[in-house]
């Protein structure tokens, strides 16, 4: 089976967060993915090309089907999250990693 563009994301998003040790908890049928980090103060992101579910909350997000240069920040149900483009993906890492210093929570 061929890789998708989502699965070639996801390899890029576990490599330059590889510090924070993320794992794939759910690779969904509706082809969006889902990555977890084994401290709590981190969140979830997901990757998908759709608007996911309102009733979960994932504090960093990549959207496929956002323009390439799309970046958005806000506050869903109470938590504060970073939305992006595929061409933002660095910021967000680097947004990510800002956020974990700031929360004092060490890589690794």
């Amino acid at each position: 089976m061929k890789p998708t563009e989502i699965d070639q994301i996801v390899q890029e998003v576990l490599i330059e967060l590889a510090q924070w040790n993320p794992f794939i908890y759910c690779k969904a049928a509706t082809d969006s993915a889902y990555i977890k980090f084994p401290h709590w103060g981190l969140g979830s992101l997901r990757i998908g090309d759709h608007k996911g579910k309102k009733k979960y909350t994932y504090r960093w997000r990549i959207r496929l089907d956002k323009p390439y240069d799309y970046f958005e920040t806000g506050i869903h149900r109470g938590v504060s999250f970073v939305e992006c483009g595929v061409g933002m993906i660095e910021v967000l890492i680097k947004e990510f990693n800002q956020q974990a210093e700031k929360r004092g929570i060490n890589p690794g």
